[in-house]
């Protein structure tokens, strides 16, 4: 049974732009995966940042409809041929996902922006620990990595987020703290091939899972917004309603 509080809208059903969750200023790409069959997933933020889906599959969770990975598919899905989050100071990146395996010595990418060159910037699952892992590394090749402490392999599904602040990464696991780390380098970075599920330069970096949700943003969000976002993670699709009404009487 889904839980109301995270029963996707119809298909159709736009952002309302007054709700305090919509993020309009700072919202990148919206992928709520409510497609349910289809080529392709949309992208809801109005970049229209349009997912094509190669080797994978749709699926149906306690979470809603979404897209099911199997590493051995080697599936993705592409939603930009030129870096979004990459270059800039402040990010936030949010998830709803269920991992079931994380292949050793790689790690599995919920969101990816990487050429075939030297810069990366990814928020992942680690492999081994299996715990969330921001991986970054600029056009000098310095490089950073940051290691969340919460297993979220657990056969659950889990609201995920990395939030970067400057040089500040924070992790929240169903809107509670998880990590806090130090980024070094710099922002400069000369990415493309934005992927979900998918590390573009890495064969071996595949989800294995479901993917439910995936938003991203130019600009951190609030803890108490990031454990709004986990409670109500649609909230943005409710419209306002006027209640219209008249008294007769004689």
């Amino acid at each position: 049974m889904i839980d109301i509080l995270h029963q996707k809208p119809l298909l159709g059903r736009q952002i309302n732009w007054a709700h305090p969750l919509a993020f309009k200023d700072i919202l990148e790409g919206c992928w709520i995966m409510n497609e349910r069959s289809g080529s392709k997933i949309y992208d809801l933020s109005g970049f229209g940042r349009h997912g094509p889906l190669t080797n994978v599959n749709w699926t149906v969770t306690q979470e809603g409809s979404g897209i099911n990975f199997d590493p051995a598919d080697n599936g993705y899905i592409q939603v930009s041929t030129a870096g979004i989050l990459s270059t800039l100071p402040n990010a936030t990146v949010e998830g709803i996902v269920r991992q079931d395996t994380v292949a050793p010595g790689t790690g599995s990418p919920l969101y990816c922006e990487r050429n075939a060159g030297t810069p990366i910037w990814k928020f992942q699952v680690r492999d081994l620990q299996e715990t969330l892992q921001f991986t970054h590394r600029d056009n000098a090749s310095q490089l950073t990595r940051l290691y969340g402490i919460k297993d979220i392999v657990d056969g659950n599904y889990h609201h995920i987020v990395m939030r970067k602040e400057g040089t500040n990464i924070q992790f929240y696991i169903d809107g509670i703290f998880d990590f806090e780390g130090t980024l070094l380098g710099t922002d400069t970075l000369s990415t493309g091939n934005v992927r979900i599920g998918d590390d573009a330069n890495d064969v071996n970096a595949e989800w294995d899972g479901d993917i439910v949700l995936v938003r991203i943003y130019s600009d951190t969000i609030s803890p108490d917004n990031i454990a709004w976002l986990s409670r109500e993670p649609y909230a943005m699709f409710q419209q306002n309603r006027v209640r219209r009404f008249s008294v007769t009487g004689g």
